[in-house]
C-alpha cells in the first residue's frame, strides 16, 4: 500500500507534536520517549488508536496504515544506544577506578618517603 501524503497543514499540525523530531509529507520521525510510551501502553493491552490519540495525535491525519506501522515499530523498540552509552560509562567508571587506585599508591609512597626525610 502507498502512504497518505500528507499537505502543509498536516505536516504543521504534527510538527506541534512534542512527540514529534521530525516531519515530511511522507515521513514522521518519532522520539524515544513516544516509542517507550507506546510500547508500555500496548502492552498493558490499551488499543492502539487509543493511545495514539491519547499522545495527541489526530488519527485522521495518521491514518490505520501509519498507526499501525507505529504500534509495529514501537512494540519491537529496544533502548539500544542508551546499553551503548552505559557500557561506555562502565569502561569509563573502571578507568576511574584504576586510575584513582594508582592515585592512592603515589599518595601512599610519597607519605613514606616524606616521613624518612624527615628521620
Amino acid at each position: 500500500m502507498q502512504k497518505k501524503v500528507l499537505n502543509l497543514e498536516e505536516i504543521r499540525s504534527l510538527s506541534d507534536n512534542p512527540f514529534v523530531t521530525r516531519v515530511s509529507s511522507t515521513n514522521i520521525n518519532y522520539s524515544e520517549e513516544f516509542k517507550l510510551e507506546v510500547k508500555k501502553r500496548l502492552q498493558k493491552g490499551e488499543k492502539p488508536s487509543k493511545v495514539i490519540v491519547d499522545l495527541g495525535f489526530d488519527i485522521k491525519i495518521l491514518g490505520k496504515d501509519r498507526i499501525k506501522g507505529i504500534t509495529k515499530r514501537c512494540r519491537n523498540y529496544k533502548r539500544e544506544n542508551n546499553s551503548n552509552k552505559v557500557n561506555q560509562l562502565q569502561d569509563e567508571n573502571n578507568k576511574l577506578k584504576k586510575q584513582l587506585l594508582i592515585y592512592k599508591q603515589e599518595n601512599e609512597y610519597l607519605k613514606k618517603t616524606v616521613k624518612q626525610s624527615k628521620r
